[in-house]
């Protein structure tokens, strides 16, 4: 297995983020121009009879200068290759453990499945078979296939079923109601489509450095989840929930304070049966556990914008949108964040061509509630609307 040094280096960026690591010594301390100046300065030193040097020219085109640049060019190869003996270490520790390169995964979305209206009428099930098949209207090679079975019976008109894509690797662009094609009929289906709602989004072949980190914190925390770092942990490495909020005492829709509580918040929040099923197996028996999806504070209002004079309002907007999507918007934002206001001012104005806030009011989108006033939980994040009106000022 020969990843050239480049997994090693991913993986000591990846530990150096984290302060409270052991620092990591340099086994080699090479300096080239201090290692050619001490050589130059030794051969140019006197014989012990006291007779001169005839190495004690300092000309970079001298022969001896140019043989001591060779020598350190060897040296300094000899010492990176030292200081990258930790690569076979983390190579040879980590098959020892056993861990594996988890494979690419498929992801999975809903498909709504339409019964017709006379098998309706007539009391008559529809159904559909594992592995129905139903290919995608802009992408003819793009199919998903059904991986539960499902029946509408009753009067039920529609049923929901997850789906899986024919390709590995984490979902980039699929469009709602896309996949509405199917190969061949279904009795008493009048119809299928895709409501755009994501089960998992997949995932890339995984790299060595992204392996080993994911071992090490699934040593950290076993098969138990004992403080609220090891439910964060696995609600993020494990059940791969994008966001995660972990708080000991509050209970979702009931006021008052539970110290035998855990509250795991996720995102996104169709991830909650996921986590639920691999949270629960691994926490303490002294503690109630609750796994809750992440409540999302619809927001607009409206905000003045001072930018430079040669930005078009086109552009200005599109930047502030784009910092809203990266530093406000969920999976970004802050849990619990009683600075809404504080923190989208702060996004906005670290763009450039944008170099002042000068008004701005938020508010609930839905029930036209002053943002001072919503009470904010542990559970909550906030989603600025499209309906957020943004106005444009110049000098």
């Amino acid at each position: 297995m020969d990843y050239n040094y480049v997994e090693h280096y991913e993986l000591m960026a990846a530990l150096a983020t984290d302060p409270r690591i052991i620092e990591s010594a340099v086994l080699y301390n090479f300096v080239d121009d201090q290692m050619y100046a001490a050589l130059m300065d030794r051969m140019s030193q006197a014989f012990s009879d006291g007779s001169p040097s005839p190495l004690s020219s300092r000309s970079p085109g001298s022969g001896h200068s140019i043989l001591a640049e060779a020598v350190i060019h060897i040296q300094s190869l000899q010492a990176h290759e030292i200081n990258l003996m930790g690569y076979l270490v983390w190579i040879q520790l980590y098959r020892m453990l056993g861990v594996e390169i988890a494979s690419a995964e498929y992801p999975v979305i809903n498909l709504v499945f339409k019964r017709t209206f006379d098998a309706i009428n007539s009391n008559l099930l529809a159904q559909i078979p594992l592995g129905t098949e139903i290919r995608s209207t802009i992408d003819p090679s793009l199919v998903v296939y059904t991986i539960e079975t499902a029946e509408i019976m009753g009067q039920d008109v529609t049923v929901n079923v997850p789906a899986r894509l024919n390709r590995r690797g984490t979902i980039l662009d699929l469009r709602i109601g896309e996949f509405t094609d199917l190969p061949r009929l279904l009795a008493f289906v009048e119809s299928v489509t895709n409501d755009g709602v994501v089960y998992s989004q997949g995932r890339e072949k995984e790299t060595l450095s992204l392996a080993m980190l994911r071992g090490r914190e699934e040593f950290r925390i076993g098969k138990r989840c004992v403080t609220l770092s090891d439910y964060y942990t696995t609600a993020m490495q494990v059940v791969g929930a994008k966001k995660c909020n972990v708080v000991r005492g509050y209970q979702y829709g009931t006021s008052g304070t539970f110290n035998d509580l855990v509250t795991v918040v996720i995102y996104p929040g169709e991830m909650t049966t996921i986590a639920d099923a691999a949270i629960r197996p691994r926490s303490m028996e002294d503690d109630r556990l609750s796994i809750i999806a992440a409540e999302i504070i619809p927001i607009d209002g409206d905000m003045t914008i001072r930018v430079v004079a040669h930005l078009s309002d086109n552009q200005a907007f599109d930047l502030a949108a784009q910092a809203i999507i990266d530093k406000v918007n969920p999976p970004s934002g802050i849990w619990q964040n009683r600075n809404l206001a504080d923190t989208l001012v702060d996004a906005i104005e670290q763009v450039e061509g944008i170099y002042a806030v000068t008004q701005i009011h938020l508010k609930n989108s839905l029930t036209n509630v002053s943002l001072e006033n919503i009470e904010v939980q542990p559970w909550h994040l906030f989603e600025i609307k499209d309906s957020f009106n943004i106005k444009i000022i110049r000098n």
